[in-house]
């Protein structure tokens, strides 16, 4: 029996380790996508409409906050009439 929970506490550990080296990758790329000066957004693909963004597309697209910017879409963002 010992050895099953000495086997299970490692096991968590090594499963906790992962859990924040995970985490703490999520977070450096998080930042990255935050502090881009290039306009980066993300589209939900079921949707069509915006799911998150960066301050430079809430910027480029003269958008209030990121909260206004969620649940558009990028059809409601482009101008009517292309330019040719």
């Amino acid at each position: 029996m010992a050895s099953n929970r000495s086997d299970l506490e490692a096991e968590n550990k090594a499963l906790k380790n992962m859990l924040d080296q995970i985490t703490s990758e999520r977070d450096k790329y998080k930042k990255l996508f935050e502090v881009s000066g290039d306009a980066l957004s993300i589209i939900d693909l079921k949707t069509g409409k915006f799911i998150e963004c960066n301050q430079a597309a809430i910027d480029m697209h003269g958008v209030e906050s990121c909260h206004n910017f969620i649940n558009l879409s990028p059809s409601e963002l482009s101008p009517k009439f292309q330019p040719c």
